[in-house]
């Protein structure tokens, strides 16, 4: 009897090796040769499967954009970059592929890599995508973006003045830091009528880079295994940390836009706060003309909310603070250009009272 039971569990296990290897070797017919995008050129490892995108941008911590460019500079303008996907590099094809007769969905593989789905930025489908995005548009107009002036104003005071008390310390200052607190308070102000405060730490708040830091590469695993995001949410956070220490502080910065997003919401039936020490978002923020606009009710709970909290914050500040940190570097780099940016300022701006329009104005901060 024993033998028999043996017998049948290798017949078993035999089966399905047989049946993963027939599916495996048809799954590659299809996606090397009979798959719509089969003919366009690119690495046959990339076509076969998304493994060879999760080394580069897993393993190898974000690599695969560069070799993406490799791959244009090998095969051309238009390169299969996954099973699914081609990759284009091609000024003068951005008007078709950006077509406003012939709108497109996003990809979910990449919309839903940092766990936001009911979010603007998350949305897949085209049409909702418009109408989430629809209230928000006028907050990113360029009369909006100048109406902030003195808020901007006085943040980048605030952040002068950082680095002026940091000369003090003789030690070196990580941009990236600064850049982060003063983008992230900039941002919280505008979205949310308050602030974290992250200028007012004579250290920049270095944790809160790190927490981006870690969003960002969180996003990068759960871009091939997007429900790893869901299941680490109903996990107690001490079993989370164990597995990854790295999505401690995401979880926290959800938790964080779930606080958020029902404070906007409370804020506008004051009775509501149960604690009166908290403080009252002011109306006329962003999230506040999602509560007004003609959204559908569900659009407007706490838990869709929250997301489009946690994206807006930590994209608008995050891309901004690398942006201004990649232009620190090149400027430092590049003593020359340095010497010209300082005294095109100089002759025009010598008060240092130029307004945003002017800076716009200004011939070599303008020229292409």
């Amino acid at each position: 009897m024993a033998w028999l039971l043996d017998l049948s569990f290798t017949q078993l296990a035999l089966s399905l090796v047989a049946v993963g290897t027939i599916y495996t070797i048809g799954l590659a017919i299809q996606r090397l040769w009979l798959s719509p995008i089969a003919h366009f050129p690119g690495p046959k490892w990339a076509a076969l499967t998304m493994w060879y995108e999760w080394y580069y941008d897993s393993y190898l911590e974000g690599e695969y954009t560069f070799q993406i460019a490799e791959m244009h500079r090998r095969y051309g303008p238009i390169v299969r970059i996954s099973p699914y996907e081609l990759h284009i590099n091609d000024p003068e094809y951005i008007d078709v592929l950006y077509s406003r007769e012939a709108p497109r969905n996003k990809s979910l593989h990449l919309t839903g890599m940092f766990g936001a789905p009911a979010s603007a930025f998350g949305t897949v489908d085209h049409r909702r995508h418009r109408i989430r995005r629809q209230p928000m548009n006028p907050f990113f107009s360029q009369q909006r973006i100048r109406s902030l002036e003195p808020m901007l104003r006085a943040m980048v005071d605030k952040l002068c003045d950082g680095m002026r008390a940091w000369i003090q310390r003789q030690a070196p200052l990580h941009l990236y830091h600064a850049y982060n607190a003063f983008t992230t308070d900039v941002v919280v102000g505008y979205t949310m009528g308050e602030s974290f405060h992250y200028l007012d730490d004579p250290d920049f708040s270095p944790q809160w880079s790190t927490t981006i830091q870690a969003i960002v590469r969180a996003g990068m695993q759960f871009k091939q295994f997007q429900w790893f995001m869901a299941l680490f949410e109903l996990l107690p956070r001490w079993l989370v940390l164990k597995i990854n220490p790295d999505l401690g502080p995401v979880l926290d910065q959800k938790a964080e836009s779930i606080r958020l997003a029902n404070l906007v919401i409370d804020s506008r039936n004051p009775e509501k706060v149960t604690d009166k020490k908290q403080a009252i978002v002011p109306p006329g923020t962003l999230f506040h003309a999602l509560l007004e606009s003609n959204l559908p009710a569900e659009e407007k709970a706490a838990p869709r909310l929250s997301q489009e909290v946690f994206t807006v914050i930590a994209a608008g500040g995050e891309t901004t603070a690398k942006n201004l940190t990649t232009v620190s570097y090149h400027l430092l780099s590049n003593p020359d250009i340095l010497e010209k940016l300082r005294g095109e300022l100089n002759r025009l701006d010598p008060d240092g009272t130029a307004s945003l329009k002017d800076y716009e104005a200004m011939p070599y901060l303008v020229r292409p």
